[in-house]
């Protein structure tokens, strides 16, 4: 967990204990480790409220199977409905109790290919006599062997963040060389309604006496 003006945002497990930077924006909260996004957030202008993101307590819910019934961080989560049908027909066919441990593991499928590949895999096995986790597991790999991830980062930072979309006009280094040649003479502007600079020169005699011209 990260603390963020007062809230707690979740982090992946392996980033527990690491140093990560936060970069909060208007609207989101990224964590980012070792110049990666690994999380991201909506951001809450809230008092000491916890975001939680469900992926990033995968694995305790292998442990504990019955969190994701009675566990706040999974309520609110929004799958697609493939997965609440394929629960649904584990349970009819393997009871309840092995059903639940049987989804968990597809569930786990989440920490490493996107919801997308694992809907397309739920589909492709949903038609299967014997329908269990470890087919869908397997063709979540064999898809994703066809469809490789595209690049987690870009010159450490994520695809999708929005400081990539930042162009800055290129300077005009002619100026800089002006600037260090030795003819270089500043030119003075006056302000608009104030009187032009006098110049000024400072004579030296012979007695010592200054004397301005």
């Amino acid at each position: 967990m990260r603390r963020v003006k007062g809230n707690r945002y979740s982090v992946p497990r392996p980033c527990a204990f690491r140093v990560v930077t936060v970069k909060a924006y208007l609207h989101e909260v990224h964590l980012v480790a070792d110049g990666c996004v690994v999380a991201r957030h909506v951001r809450s202008y809230e008092r000491a409220h916890q975001i939680l993101d469900p992926l990033h307590y995968l694995a305790t819910l292998g442990r504990r199977p019955a969190a994701l019934d009675h566990s706040n961080v999974y309520r609110g989560w929004h799958l697609p409905p493939e997965f609440a049908a394929l629960r649904a027909a584990l349970e009819v066919r393997h009871g309840a109790t092995a059903a639940a441990r049987q989804y968990v593991r597809v569930l786990q499928l989440l920490a490493h290919h996107p919801v997308e590949r694992v809907q397309d895999a739920i589909r492709t096995c949903d038609s299967s006599e014997a329908l269990l986790a470890e087919r869908i597991l397997r063709e979540a790999d064999r898809l994703a062997q066809r469809q490789p991830d595209g690049a987690a980062c870009l010159n450490g930072l994520d695809p999708t963040d929005p400081i990539l979309a930042v162009q800055v006009r290129r300077p005009d280094l002619s100026q800089f060389d002006q600037l260090l040649s030795a003819d270089f003479q500043p030119q003075i502007r006056d302000s608009p309604g104030r009187l032009p600079r006098v110049s000024r020169t400072v004579a030296v005699p012979s007695e010592g006496e200054l004397v301005y011209a």
